[in-house]
């Protein structure tokens, strides 16, 4: 296993006040990018996950803060609420089948449903904040997953980790790998060729974008430095996908917290070369099963290249003058998470490319709170409280044919302040300012004890 350690005890408090500075620049550069980490480090808000056993089921986080799964390709969508799930669920993956678990990143970790969101658990041996989560597509009982280590007021280490499930998610071993010197943005088990395992990774500084390969499930690790071949700073580097018949191609998401790019290796990390350049930041990312990429920004463009990314042409259909979040793929029908407020749909699929969508989920389309386990009794207050805004937001039925209605926007109750609350929680709305907020007061907190700390070495020579 490839590791870095810690630095002598002399060291520590410098590099401590640098990693807690450090993780809050990068926490601002994602905020100011609108995304999370999520395996392609886009919003969580706009999750849609396409069970391959349950041709019927949508499951998505689109536009309301919790969990809508729909059982029947849309007809209906019964709600979880965030509680339900865990405090400021932060990203939503879904596992292979036959299992196709839930797993959800939250403030107080991963938890995982096996039951479409009725229930949660909480594995053992993962008490630290978690920051991606990722199923094996061969094994369902194997999960790997990144712990945060850098903002944790109480880490034993001195950088991120990643840890692995042999059991589903129910419990987790010690590291597979550590790193002192970067921040791993992103990890993905190659579905063609599940011994190789590959994590992204940024520097401290944001200056150097790596990618970590391993070729025999985690036994051992090779990192390759692309910074020469990426020339924007700072940056952070995402993983995307992994080509699922080809193990070797690989996709990158490249942010400086204004602008991405799209960059994609053929030779497994060792290079990249940048495929396309956008003007703003890239709200959703596709390879299809035909080979097809799709990309969408967060401005309600879009792209497409029938030639592994040589080049890329407008994708000039209905799909463009849609603000995609997400995009997924089922059965040859594709389905895309947009922006209801300005949309006026948050769910639609197609069947010919994207020439035409119609809509799955309109706010109207809720039918209250999941009928099941604690979720009910635990979310009733909240969709009384949430009811309102649905109705403001709902408008007239739209038609598969119909044009996207711009619908006024809610503002959040004051009174919630963390909590999920009435109205609506956005991209840049009340959950990221109290995210942010508690990301500051920790790095202060973690500052102050640096400075304690030295302050004791000072004083006794000996420390």
């Amino acid at each position: 296993m490839l590791g870095y350690p810690g630095t002598c005890r002399t060291n520590r408090a410098p590099r401590h006040r640098a990693r807690a500075l450090l993780a809050f620049i990068a926490a601002g550069v994602w905020m100011s990018a609108g995304s999370a980490r999520a395996n392609g480090a886009f919003s969580d808000s706009k999750a849609i996950l396409l069970p391959q056993g349950q041709p019927q089921r949508i499951v998505t986080s689109s536009d309301i803060p919790g969990l809508l799964v729909s059982d029947d390709d849309g007809a209906t969508w019964p709600w979880r609420c965030q509680d339900a799930v865990g405090r400021f669920a932060a990203l939503f993956q879904l596992g292979p089948a036959p299992d196709e678990q839930l797993y959800a990143i939250t403030q107080a970790g991963l938890s995982i449903s096996a039951d479409a969101g009725c229930t949660w658990e909480r594995p053992e041996g993962l008490t630290k904040r978690a920051g991606d989560v990722f199923a094996d597509p061969s094994d369902p009982q194997h999960v790997l997953s990144i712990v945060e280590t850098t903002v944790a007021v109480d880490s034993p280490l001195y950088g991120d980790i990643v840890v692995q499930s042999h059991d589903g998610g129910a419990s987790f071993g010690p590291a597979m790998f550590s790193t002192s010197h970067a921040t791993i943005t992103g990890l993905e088990v190659a579905r063609s060729d599940p011994r190789l395992i590959y994590l992204a990774m940024s520097s401290l500084q944001l200056q150097h974008p790596y990618v970590v390969r391993s070729t025999d499930a985690g036994e051992t690790w090779r990192e390759f430095d692309l910074t020469a071949q990426l020339d924007r700073r700072p940056l952070i580097i995402s993983i995307l996908a992994v080509h699922p018949q080809d193990a070797q191609t690989l996709y990158f998401r490249v942010s400086d917290g204004k602008q991405d790019l799209l960059a994609i290796s053929t030779d497994a990390g060792e290079t990249v070369r940048v495929a396309h350049r956008l003007e703003t930041s890239m709200s959703a990312f596709l390879v299809r099963a035909d080979g097809t990429l799709l990309l969408a920004t967060s401005e309600g463009e879009s792209f497409r290249s029938t030639d592994a990314g040589a080049s890329f042409e407008p994708w000039t259909s209905a799909a463009s003058k849609l603000h995609i979040q997400a995009l997924g793929e089922r059965a040859g029908v594709l389905y895309a998470t947009t922006t209801s407020k300005l949309d006026g749909f948050a769910v639609a699929s197609s069947t010919d490319d994207g020439e035409s969508w119609r809509p799955l989920l309109r706010l109207a389309h809720l039918r209250g709170p999941l009928a099941c386990g604690s979720t009910r009794t635990q979310c009733e207050k909240q969709w009384a409280q949430l009811q309102p805004s649905l109705a403001r937001l709902s408008g007239p039925a739209l038609g598969p044919e119909s044009t996207p209605a711009s619908l006024p926007m809610p503002q959040p109750s004051a009174a919630d302040g963390c909590s999920v609350g009435p109205g609506f929680i956005g991209r840049h709305g009340t959950q990221w300012l109290c995210a942010t907020a508690l990301l500051t007061l920790t790095c202060l907190r973690r500052l102050k004890r640096a400075r304690t700390r030295e302050r004791r070495r000072d004083n006794d020579p000996t420390l």
